[in-house]
């Protein structure tokens, strides 16, 4: 029953979030890329419903395996069009999900990558969410990596959204990160995010990171 109510909760939350959005892109007209991003940082949460109801069973691998095919559809055909780019558009809406199902993997092998899997979905979702927001808002030198555009807000926002996440965790689960490391962390989450071009920080940056993570609580 459990188990169950785990797959109930999480596609329920995330095809919520995917109506929600929907609603609010035509009813108030905001942006594609304000509407992406709301999806972008909103679908990270179902982590807690994941892990909260599938532990570290394989079970955490099927709604991630499930929206690499949606999502790559949707790349394809434009169906969730709350979430695609219509200008230059990328496969980053489906290396989010991969990133989740390597994650996944790591995790059902090994209790204790449940952190690290959270610190690095949670820094990507939030701190590249985040991201553009700043960049864009508020003026600041910007700079060119291979194609993409990239402003020192934006990475300022992506560092600081990790170090207060990684800290989060280091709370709530007493890892044993350093203030050093948690440091260390932080700039490698910005670094992964500013050097990920057409949405492959959605892959590099929670893989990264959630790597870097457990080997510095382990060692």
């Amino acid at each position: 029953m459990q188990i169950l109510l785990g797959y109930i909760f999480t596609y329920l939350f995330i095809f919520g979030i995917l109506l929600f959005t929907d609603i609010l892109k035509k009813k108030t007209k905001c942006t594609d890329e304000t509407s992406r991003k709301i999806v972008h940082i909103f679908v990270s949460f179902t982590w807690i419903i994941m892990i909260y109801f599938f532990k570290n069973t394989w079970h955490l691998l099927i709604p991630p395996i499930t929206f690499v095919i949606l999502n790559y559809i949707s790349y394809k055909k434009n169906i969730f069009k709350m979430m695609e780019r219509t200008e230059s558009p990328s496969l980053g809406t489906v290396y989010y999900p991969i990133s989740m199902v390597l994650l996944s993997i790591l995790t059902i092998i090994d209790i204790r990558f449940i952190a690290p899997y959270g610190i690095g979905l949670f820094c990507m979702a939030i701190g590249d969410g985040l991201a553009p927001y700043f960049g864009q808002k508020f003026k600041s030198y910007k700079f060119k990596i291979f194609s993409n555009q990239k402003t020192l807000y934006g990475t300022l926002t992506v560092f600081l959204c990790s170090l207060l996440i990684i800290n989060l965790f280091t709370f709530y689960y007493h890892l044993p990160l350093s203030v050093v490391e948690i440091i260390l962390l932080s700039l490698f989450s910005a670094l992964l995010e500013w050097i990920g071009t057409k949405g492959l920080d959605n892959l590099f940056l929670p893989v990264g990171i959630a790597l870097l993570s457990y080997l510095f609580i382990l060692f």
